[in-house]
């Protein structure tokens, strides 16, 4: 009976002291985390107001140069903070861009865990990851922007509505609405709903990541589009494989530039598409000509004009998430991306090339 009363007073003291620490806790970090997780002051506000969650309320703020700027995606209890490279250039600005390639110095050809985490630098050829986007995409209706262009210089773009990434869980699955213009032509509608694949978690039901030599939301027949397939510069014979766009330049040419990135959809996003057209910047002068730029990247610096093809092998900034709440630090570093951002708690059976990750 002594025993059980002592535990007694000990489960009540051991709760007090939780209270107490949650409290000085909160007064520690911030207001913010305690009433909010996304609402406090930084860098990007005047008071107490919402923090961005994207490149166009980072725009919206009066920022409106193209660079690396920190955003913070809000999970279901905590804010997190993550780097991300904002065009603040291309049809009025405000993208959060999430893929970028134009030549061969990054290999795309990687593991489930590469792409869940994201790889290669801010200011060059990357993949922002698909936990990051995950958690960023289903915090509005955004527009999926796709702009391209080939080795003759032509450039061209397509739109579409209501993009968001699924979980884990349901293998980063691609979730878009209609196709909504530009004149590269509708190469994605075909991989709607279609799970992401791997070369070691291929869910494609066809083996395509292996048959076109990458990774992408792959449907059974491997599809119109292979944005993150093999750098084979301009025309070749492997069909299907290159970064590939279907309807714009065919099967068997690969693209020298892509871009992929969203931004909140206003009420003419919805319209479906009419004759193809340009309308506002050009497809490709997405962040200027950012080639080359594997040097530290600051904070709203345009990456277009200062650096060179040489500086290439130097030390990145690589993509970064720094603690809840927290401005993500400017330090670059070497190998696989770093990150905060983990998967929300639902249970599912572990990817291959992922055991005992995350």
């Amino acid at each position: 009976m002594g025993a059980s009363a002592s535990l007694g007073k000990f489960s009540t003291k051991f709760q007090v002291f939780l209270v107490i620490f949650w409290l000085l806790r909160c007064a520690q970090v911030s207001q913010a985390q305690c009433e909010g997780p996304c609402e406090g002051t930084g860098a990007y506000t005047l008071g107490q107001e919402p923090l961005p969650k994207d490149c166009k309320d980072i725009q919206d703020r009066g920022l409106t140069k193209s660079g690396v700027y920190t955003i913070f995606p809000q999970d279901v209890y905590l804010c997190v903070s993550l780097r991300v490279y904002c065009d603040m250039e291309t049809d009025g600005g405000g993208w959060t861009v999430f893929q970028r390639r134009y030549d061969n110095r990054q290999n795309f050809f990687l593991r489930w865990l590469d792409y869940r985490l994201g790889f290669g630098s801010l200011g060059a050829e990357f993949w922002l990851g698909n936990e990051h986007l995950y958690h960023i995409t289903p915090q509005d209706d955004y527009l999926l922007r796709v702009d391209l262009e080939d080795f003759d210089g032509g450039k061209s773009w397509a739109t579409y509505a209501e993009f968001r990434i699924g979980s884990e869980t349901d293998n980063y699955r691609l979730y878009i609405g209609n196709y909504t213009g530009g004149d590269a032509g509708d190469s994605l509608s075909a991989h709607r709903g279609s799970s992401f694949s791997t070369s070691d978690s291929d869910l494609s039901g066809g083996q395509c990541s292996s048959f076109r030599g990458g990774a992408w939301w792959y449907p059974r027949l491997c599809g119109d589009s292979n944005l993150n397939g093999r750098y084979l510069a301009g025309v070749h014979t492997e069909f299907g494989e290159g970064v590939m766009w279907h309807t714009w330049r065919g099967l068997t040419y690969s693209l020298r530039r892509t871009e992929l990135k969203f931004r909140p959809m206003v009420a003419s996003d919805r319209q479906p598409p009419t004759t193809p057209q340009e309308t506002g910047g050009k497809a490709g002068e997405v962040d200027g000509e950012a080639e080359g730029d594997t040097g530290e990247v600051v904070e709203g610096e345009d990456t277009s004009s200062s650096v060179s093809s040489s500086s290439v092998e130097e030390e990145p900034e690589e993509i970064t998430a720094a603690e809840p709440t927290e401005m993500a630090p400017e330090l670059p570093f070497k190998g696989r991306v770093k990150g905060n951002l983990q998967p929300r708690k639902n249970k599912k059976k572990k990817s291959k090339g992922d055991k005992g990750r995350l």
